[in-house]
């Protein structure tokens, strides 16, 4: 089935990759996309990952630097390695085939490990670890990461678990707007981003298709302006001018902070960012003092680096998600379908980190302008 919607191919067109840096594509996760957000290519990780839901610290330097692609060759590897590193860093993978419930499982444990770390003293860790609902989400996505082969049965678990989803993502929503601190707002807003993924994942396997891509985007929207929230008054705060000091530049390079000022923001300023940030560093003379004779960064400010990484991939990989659920809509296959055909194709790229498929009804390569 599969065939008759993908072509499999080994590297990524370079007409593809000219229409990335041109601007006139994007990559979104798992896809690349045009403007319209048509998907021009799927990449599709070999193989399922389990990553950190808050994300990782670092990643290559290079990855980040976007702006230079224009000065390096134009290659698979590179695009491929974009993608890859912003996986690990949003906490999601790549493909909605691949955002399985088994994975997504075991990604509310392991920010429940990191909470549960803490003092449970905290009032805000105690609500979190008590709460009815938390046991309702963490049910539900371990009863659906091993569904029966039984259809009546297993309609009758994605049903019940899609309402209990629905409920769930609404009580995780509204302590949102009561989180005081940071963890604890990252944590919040992962088991929001869990809860409304897995119920439109579950409204995509009972093929209400239609119902699965209004959910997504939805819930998209909420975390979007929660996840802005974080970003502007519990991670940059009133002198995001700091992140320019040359303590932040190992895990920090300038074209991420154009990333994290677009998302915040949501306006794509470029560069401009950058002049924006110095025209202020004057206005915060005795934290530019503290950046010049710091001994490096401390907890906190490693923290703050890897949240406001997560976020930002975060929603460079939903914006994938988005796009794959209209294709799932507009082909009427479901997620675990599309993944079952996937997983035949495989075997035929055992070396690959990534598949690249080609949707039948994109343009053809040769099309594109000079």
């Amino acid at each position: 089935m599969i065939e008759q919607l993908l072509t499999l191919q080994r590297s990524i067109p370079e007409s593809v990759i000219t229409g990335v840096l041109s601007g006139k594509y994007s990559i979104h996760g798992g896809v690349i996309r045009d403007a319209g957000g048509r998907i021009v290519r799927h990449l599709i990780p070999a193989a399922s990952t389990s990553l950190n839901p808050l994300g990782v610290l670092s990643a290559p330097f290079d990855i980040f630097n976007t702006f230079q692609l224009r000065d390096i060759a134009k290659t698979t590897q590179k695009l491929v390695g974009i993608s890859q590193t912003t996986m690990a860093i949003s906490g999601l993978n790549l493909a909605v085939s691949a955002a399985s419930f088994a994975v997504l499982y075991s990604s509310l444990k392991r920010v429940e490990g990191r909470v549960k770390s803490i003092d449970k003293k905290v009032d805000w860790i105690k609500t979190f670890l008590d709460t009815d609902r938390r046991s309702s989400l963490l049910l539900a996505a371990d009863e659906l990461s091993s569904l029966p082969t039984d259809k009546s049965h297993r309609n009758h678990i994605l049903h019940l678990s899609r309402e209990s989803l629905g409920h769930a993502a609404m009580h995780y929503l509204e302590h949102l707007d009561h989180s005081t601190e940071l963890l604890e707002a990252m944590s919040y807003q992962h088991f929001f981003c869990t809860a409304f993924l897995m119920r439109a994942r579950c409204s995509a396997e009972l093929g209400m298709f239609d119902k699965a891509l209004s959910e997504l985007q939805s819930g998209h929207k909420d975390w979007q302006a929660k996840g802005r929230h974080i970003a502007s008054n519990m991670i940059l705060g009133e002198d995001p001018e700091r992140f320019l000091q040359k303590n932040y530049v190992e895990f920090l390079p300038s074209a991420k902070i154009v990333d994290w000022m677009d998302f915040t923001h949501n306006e794509r300023k470029g560069l401009a960012w950058i002049d924006e940030l110095r025209s202020r560093t004057s206005e915060s003379r005795i934290s530019g003092l503290k950046g010049l004779f710091s001994n490096g960064l401390s907890d906190n400010d490693k923290d703050q680096i890897q949240f406001m990484h997560n976020l930002t991939a975060r929603n460079e990989v939903l914006e994938g998600y988005r796009s794959q659920y209209q294709f799932y809509l507009e082909h009427k296959i479901t997620p675990s379908k599309f993944d079952s055909e996937v997983n035949k194709i495989r075997p035929q790229r055992p070396s690959d980190d990534m598949l690249i498929f080609a949707p039948k009804s994109s343009v053809p390569e040769e099309n594109y302008p000079a």
